[in-house]
């Protein structure tokens, strides 16, 4: 290991206790899939300074909209991340703190990263949709004058009606893909 990259960890003995013991997940080269999930939960919820009481990030992610929303001029990009993207992202920082500590034996798949053609490791943003089907067709579907997602540079979703024949046609993803 670089000295760059040794002095880029955070040492968890430097920490709070209560966030030492979630970064100690993210230490543990024996860790398991649901245990860095559920810490890097944790992590996302006590940097959003969600109340003690609140344990799950898409309902707080859902009452920091509500709030939001009632103001004049809403700010959306104050919002949490959902479960699902905070979830692909602790994979990642996992497998990258693994491999600054030379525990070069995890699959990146496994571990929230994907090759590109050129052999590039890229992280996965989340495995779920960005809206249920039935959220997304009800606000950029057009069935009759095409798909109005074009507009919101949203990809036709499964519900769409056009069936991939649209300009807005992407690889139409099938409804139930399950998340890891």
């Amino acid at each position: 290991m670089s000295d760059i990259q040794q002095k880029q960890i955070v040492h968890p003995e430097l920490l709070p206790n209560e966030t030492k013991a979630i970064a100690d997940i993210f230490y543990d080269p024996a860790s398991t899939r649901d245990a860095v999930a559920q810490a890097g939960e944790e992590m996302f919820l006590s940097m959003c300074q969600a109340p003690p009481s609140e344990r799950d990030l898409n309902n707080h992610r859902f009452q920091t909209f509500v709030k939001s929303s009632t103001k004049v001029k809403a700010n959306l990009a104050s919002l949490s991340p959902t479960q699902g993207a905070a979830k692909q992202h602790s994979f990642t920082v996992y497998l990258q703190t693994q491999r600054w500590l030379d525990h070069d034996s995890l699959i990146p798949p496994r571990w929230g990263c994907v090759r590109d053609d050129g052999g590039v490791l890229n992280p996965v943003k989340t495995t779920a949709p960005i809206a249920p089907d039935s959220v997304l067709i009800s606000i950029f579907c057009r069935r009759a004058t095409g798909c109005g997602g074009r507009t919101a540079d949203i990809h036709c979703s499964s519900v769409c009606g056009c069936d991939g024949a649209c300009t807005n046609s992407a690889q139409i993803r099938k409804e139930g893909v399950k998340e890891d």
